[in-house]
């Protein structure tokens, strides 16, 4: 079940890495061009970054920090298709169909039988005035 999962979202999945690849260069480029006043360099960078662990991975050499973020990116993969073979099996759903995911607009849409079970799957964008940067929220509704 997980292989299907993984292969449904295989082209989002491309592309959430290569949008955090942008972030980074991006990103950099703004922090290290910054000039502020002495003794606030860093607290401007850091608001750059959109906070104090973003700014630390983000001080690093461009290669480390696309290293780092490619691995928090692949995690965040991980969990996403964990969360969903969880909710699957928690309706007793231990098998299902391929499926694809039809991305627009940097969000996905899926669905599929499975038994009894109507099963949509969601990819969104989200991001807001507290979180640091845009990124990919999943939706799984099984009914």
């Amino acid at each position: 079940m997980l292989h299907i999962i993984e292969n449904a979202f295989k082209d989002i999945d491309l592309e959430m890495f290569e949008m955090n690849r942008k972030f980074v260069i991006e990103t950099q480029r703004a922090m290290f061009s910054v000039e502020a006043a002495r003794g606030y360099l860093i607290a401007a960078r850091q608001k750059i970054a959109g906070s104090k662990k973003m700014y630390a991975l983000l001080i690093q050499s461009r290669e480390n920090a696309v290293k780092e973020i490619n691995e928090i990116t692949a995690d965040m993969i991980r969990n996403r298709n964990e969360k969903i073979v969880s909710k699957l099996k928690a309706k007793e759903i231990n098998e299902i169909p391929s499926f694809d995911i039809e991305i627009n607009n940097g969000s996905g849409n899926g669905y599929f039988k499975a038994g009894e079970h109507n099963v949509h799957i969601r990819t969104i964008l989200a991001g807001g005035y507290n979180i640091q940067k845009l990124h990919q929220r999943t939706l799984t509704k099984v009914s």
